[in-house]
C-alpha cells in the first residue's frame, strides 16, 4: 500500500467516524452531567467574553484566559471557540470540539505508528484505536479525554522524533505539546513523565542537553501562563482543597484494583481485549527499541491510578493507543488476514449504536453501579421531566426556593447543571433565587447538609441499594432517611418522575402547596 493510498484511507476513516457521530448525536438526548455542564458553561463564558464582546487590550485577554477557570485547565474550553464561531453555542455544537480532537487523534496515531514501524503499521494502529467503543463514546461527550489522548500520542511521537533531544525542532514542538497536554488536564505528566525520563538518559552531548532545557522552558512557560496567576491569587488552592481532601480516602480493595481491568474490557470491547491478551506475549517476544517507551507509558499510569484512592474509568482511556500499537505490531504478514477480520468485526460492532437501540448508555466511574454502564456507547433517548420540576418551582412564586436531591445517578448531576445553565447563561430572573443541592454527590456531600426546611425534596428510588459500600455515604444516607421520617408529615408527594433510567419522587412542603 503506497502512502498516497493510505492517506486517502485515513481521510475516509476520519470521515466515517465523523458521520457516525453525527447520526448518533441526532438520536441522543441525554443531557450533560455536572462535570460536562461545568465545562460547557465555562466554554460559553470564554466565547461571550473573547468573541461576542472582544476585549480592548492584551491585558484584558490575558485576565480572561487565566481567571475564568481555576479548577479545570483552560485549553479544552478555549478549543470550543472554533465550533461556537462556526455553528453556534448549543450543547450539540459543543460536542463538535471532541469530533475535531478525534480526527486529530486518528492522524497523530497514524504518525506515531508510522514512526514505530512504517506507514502500514501506522494505518493499522490508527484503525484499531478508532474502533475501540470508548474512543467513539467519549468523542460524543464534553469530557476532555479525547483531547488528552491526542496530546499524549502527539507528545510521544515528537519524543521519538527528537531522538533523545538531539533535534532542536522536535524538542521545541515537544515542549508545546506537553504544555498543551498539561493545560488540558493537570495529571497529564503521569502519562508522559517516565518516557521523557527514559529519553533524557540518552543525552550525551551539550546540544542535546540544551535542547532538553529548551523543552522544559517552553513547557513551563506555557503551563505557567495559566497556573502561576491562579497560584498567586490563591484561586487554584481554593478550588482544589475540597477535591484533594477526598482524593486518598478510599481504601484499596478488590473492587478498586479490578476497576481498570473492567474498564479496559468494556472500553475496548471483549473482542479487542481478547485480541490484546493474545497479542501481548508475541509483542514481548521480539524486543524492539520502542518497547521500553510503550510499556512504561502503558503500565506506569495503570498502576498509578489503580492504587490512587479516587478512581475514574476515563483516567486510563489515554492508554488505549499503546494497546493498539501492541496489537498492530504482533502479527506477521502470513497471519495478517486474521487481524483484518478482527478489524472488520470492529467496524460492524461500531455501527450498532447508530442503528440499534439500547436501554441505556454511560461511562465507568468509581462505584459498581456506574461501572456496569461502560460498554458500547449507545444513543439514549430519556424521558426528561425537567419541565415539570421547573414549572412547579416557578409556581411557588417565592423569593428563595431550595431543592434538595437525594440520589447518585447522572440524572441528579444533570439537574444541577441545568439549574446552573438557567441561572447563569439564560439569565432567567426566577432562577437566581433557586438553590439546587444534590446532597449525596460531591462536592456537596462533604458539607453534610441536612433536609432542613427545603421547599422541594427529590428522592431517587432504591437509593440505599445504590450507594454501594461507601460507609461514609451510607451513614449519611441513613441520617437523611431518619430525618425525612421525622418530617414526613410536612411533605406530600406531588409527582413520580420516570426518566427511563429510574424513578424519582418529588415532594413539596405542605405549607407551600
Amino acid at each position: 500500500m503506497r502512502f498516497e493510498r493510505k492517506k486517502y484511507l485515513l481521510f475516509l476513516l476520519i470521515l466515517f467516524h465523523f458521520s457516525l457521530n453525527l447520526i448518533i448525536l441526532k438520536k441522543d438526548n441525554v443531557p450533560f452531567t455536572f462535570d460536562e455542564g461545568g465545562i460547557y458553561l465555562i466554554s460559553r463564558e470564554y466565547y461571550k467574553n473573547l468573541i461576542k464582546n472582544p476585549p480592548e487590550n492584551f491585558s484584558e485577554i490575558y485576565r480572561i484566559y487565566y481567571s475564568f477557570t481555576s479548577f479545570y485547565p483552560p485549553l479544552y474550553m478555549l478549543s470550543h471557540l472554533f465550533p461556537f464561531i462556526l455553528l453556534g453555542e448549543g450543547e450539540d455544537q459543543a460536542v463538535f470540539t471532541n469530533f475535531l480532537y478525534l480526527s486529530l487523534l486518528i492522524w497523530a496515531m497514524f504518525l506515531f505508528g508510522k514512526e514505530l514501524g512504517g506507514e502500514k503499521r501506522g494505518f493499522i494502529s490508527a484503525c484499531i484505536l478508532s474502533l475501540f467503543p470508548s474512543i467513539g463514546g467519549f468523542s460524543r461527550t464534553e469530557f476532555p479525554v479525547i483531547s488528552l489522548t491526542f496530546f499524549l500520542v502527539l507528545s510521544l511521537y515528537l519524543l521519538l522524533k527528537s531522538e533523545g533531544f538531539k533535534n532542536m525542532k522536535y524538542s521545541l514542538l515537544l515542549g508545546l505539546s506537553v504544555g498543551c497536554g498539561i493545560l488540558t488536564k493537570l495529571y497529564f505528566p503521569v502519562y508522559i513523565l517516565l518516557p521523557i525520563i527514559l529519553e533524557a538518559f540518552k543525552i550525551r552531548n551539550r546540544n542535546s542537553l540544551l535542547n532538553f532545557m529548551l523543552f522544559l522552558v517552553v513547557c513551563v512557560v506555557l503551563v505557567g501562563s495559566w497556573l502561576i496567576p491562579n497560584l498567586v491569587t490563591g484561586l487554584f488552592f481554593k478550588e482544589k482543597e475540597e477535591f484533594l481532601g477526598d482524593l486518598y480516602k478510599n481504601p484499596v480493595n478488590l473492587e478498586g484494583t479490578s476497576i481498570y481491568l473492567c474498564s479496559l474490557w468494556r472500553g475496548m470491547s471483549p473482542l479487542f481485549f481478547l485480541l490484546f491478551l493474545f497479542s501481548f506475549p508475541f509483542y514481548l517476544r521480539n524486543w524492539q527499541k520502542e518497547k521500553k517507551v510503550i510499556l512504561t507509558a502503558l503500565l506506569f499510569p495503570l498502576f498509578f491510578f489503580t492504587f490512587l484512592g479516587f478512581k475514574q474509568g476515563r483516567y486510563i482511556l489515554p492508554l488505549l493507543p499503546f494497546i493498539a500499537i501492541i496489537i498492530s505490531s504482533s502479527w506477521k504478514r502470513k497471519n495478517e488476514i486474521l487481524l483484518w477480520i478482527f478489524v472488520a468485526l470492529g467496524f460492524i460492532q461500531l455501527l450498532k449504536p447508530a442503528f440499534f437501540s439500547s436501554p441505556h448508555s454511560g461511562f465507568t466511574h468509581q462505584d459498581s453501579v456506574e461501572r456496569r454502564r461502560y460498554g458500547l456507547i449507545f444513543p439514549h433517548r430519556v424521558k426528561w421531566p425537567i419541565e415539570k420540576i421547573r414549572n412547579m418551582v416557578l409556581s411557588l412564586g417565592k423569593d428563595e426556593i431550595t431543592i434538595k436531591a437525594i440520589g447518585i445517578s447522572p440524572f441528579i448531576s444533570a439537574l444541577e447543571y441545568k439549574f446552573l445553565l438557567w441561572r447563569e447563561i439564560e439569565e432567567e430572573k426566577e432562577f437566581k433565587k433557586v438553590q439546587f443541592l444534590p446532597l449525596l454527590i460531591s462536592p456537596h456531600f462533604s458539607k453534610r447538609e441536612n433536609i432542613g426546611d427545603a421547599e422541594f425534596l427529590l428522592w431517587e428510588e432504591g437509593i440505599l441499594q445504590k450507594v454501594g459500600e461507601d460507609e461514609k455515604r451510607v451513614k449519611y444516607l441513613w441520617e437523611l432517611m431518619k430525618e425525612f421520617e421525622e418530617k414526613r408529615r410536612k411533605y406530600y408527594l406531588v409527582e413520580v418522575l420516570d426518566t427511563s433510567e429510574c424513578k424519582y419522587y418529588l415532594y413539596v412542603r405542605k405549607d407551600e402547596g
